[in-house]
């Protein structure tokens, strides 16, 4: 009797329990009992863990990268809006990549998939991954559109020119990275395949259309008001850009303003702005 005890209490531990039935006996008898049935194996066990992951883990995803995007823009750039809108890039960009990756493996059924869509532990272990790699290139970019927009540029030079200077970094980086991950995409394991085609997707995307054309074409809908409530200078500065008729061959200088945009002050405003700066390092140093 102890034997089937331990045995019961063993399988009750280790099993997954799947439903349980209670039942009460006939209203004649005066004492209620209840049993529970348990469903051992790899099946249950799964539909368990599933069923675990998912009740937990997408609220607690979704409120830490949210947390922590909104805060850290919030501090780093000192602005309300800026972790809203990397937010909005960042659902854009999943929202695009998980059903491409749907489309893939359910209706299109490539590499031998068998038409189940994404396995359940693909996504919990590669969301991070994903919003990391999305974050990576656009903040990137936002870090230089905030230095330019410091040093005296409109929100829309800014942008230019950082989108001029790191656009060939970013694009290098972005296809190192779809290379590298594309090695998971023949792998016969559907949960390295899934994986692999998700980081793909993901670093294509937001290397060639959510940084190239999504974020500038957000900041461009506050403009100046992109940085509220922190201080930024006043304009004081502007892009200027040679053509191909400017250019003479035979004076490097001129070859090199070609090559890259120039800085040019704008009269009164450059002055007075220069002004500021002499006069708060004059406070500064008294």
């Amino acid at each position: 009797e102890s034997e089937s005890e331990s045995e019961s209490s063993f399988l009750s531990s280790r099993s997954s329990s799947l439903s349980s039935l209670s039942a009460s006996p006939s209203s004649s008898s005066s004492s209620s009992s209840s049993f529970n049935i348990y469903f051992i194996g790899l099946g249950p066990a799964l539909m368990d863990i599933r069923e675990t992951m998912y009740k937990q883990a997408p609220y607690s995803m979704a409120l830490a990268i949210g947390g922590v995007v909104f805060v850290l823009c919030c501090i780093s750039f000192r602005s309300a809006f800026i972790g809203v809108r990397l937010l909005v890039t960042v659902i854009f960009s999943l929202a695009i990549v998980v059903g491409l990756t749907v489309i893939l493996l359910q209706d299109i059924q490539i590499g031998g998939a068998q038409g189940d869509g994404i396995h359940f532990v693909v996504p919990v272990v590669a969301m991070p991954v994903l919003v990391g790699l999305t974050l990576d290139y656009d903040l990137f970019l936002l870090v230089r559109i905030f230095e330019y927009r410091h040093k005296g540029f409109s929100t829309a030079d800014a942008t230019t020119l950082a989108m001029y200077k790191t656009s060939g970094i970013i694009s290098v980086a972005g296809g190192i990275m779809i290379i590298a991950f594309s090695s998971l995409i023949f792998s016969e394991l559907i949960i390295l395949k899934t994986t692999g085609i998700l980081i793909v997707l993901t670093c294509a995307i937001d290397t060639f259309l959510v940084r190239a054309w999504l974020v500038p074409a957000i900041l461009m809908v506050g403009v100046e008001a992109n940085w509220w409530p922190g201080k930024v200078p006043p304009v004081s500065l502007r892009l200027k850009c040679f053509s191909a008729e400017e250019v003479n061959d035979d004076d490097d200088d001129n070859r090199a303003g070609y090559e890259e945009i120039e800085e040019e002050e704008m009269g009164e405003a450059g002055a007075q702005a220069e002004e500021e700066k002499e006069e708060e390092k004059e406070a500064g140093a008294q």
